[in-house]
């Protein structure tokens, strides 16, 4: 991990930063999974503005920030579903995702749950994989009438 890394509670302000690191880390990094199709739909739903007003209201959103930058997001929903978790496309494998897991994990264990769960999709799979967690389900989603597939993943041990 970057020394220059820091992570940080997210607010309001943080908002429209985050939701442009959305879109472009799913259609930077998700093209070998995804059809150019899904991944519109998937983006989407950056312009439910009331979805993202509840995810800064209801869920504890932490950000990823390098050089007064955010390099990533995400967000634990009910102490233990990571509903987001997102890395800039020009931060790839450099420690950001695993800094921001680190950090859920953290405060899903102090709020008393003893393993994470989420919906993952499948670019990040193998992360998720890697840190411990298992597929439980295949989830087939339609936004705007196209099929997304992910998976329900649990974090086993």
């Amino acid at each position: 991990m970057d020394s220059n890394l820091t992570i940080q509670n997210a607010t309001p302000i943080d908002l429209d930063s985050i939701k442009q690191l959305f879109v472009n880390s799913i259609r930077n990094c998700c093209v070998q999974d995804y059809s150019t199709d899904q991944i519109e739909a998937w983006t989407s739903s950056v312009e439910q503005t009331d979805r993202w007003e509840m995810l800064m209201a209801e869920q504890y959103v932490i950000k990823a920030v390098m050089e007064h930058k955010i390099v990533g997001f995400a967000s634990l929903k009910e102490g233990f579903y990571i509903d987001f978790i997102y890395v800039s496309h020009l931060h790839q494998n450099k420690g950001v995702a695993t800094a921001l897991y680190q950090h859920l994990k953290k405060k899903s264990k102090a709020n008393g749950h003893a393993q994470l769960t989420s919906d993952v999709s499948i670019t990040a799979c193998t992360f998720f994989e890697k840190k411990g967690f298992k597929k439980v389900k295949e989830n087939i989603n339609i936004r705007s009438g196209i099929e997304l597939i992910n998976f329900h993943m649990v974090e086993i041990g």
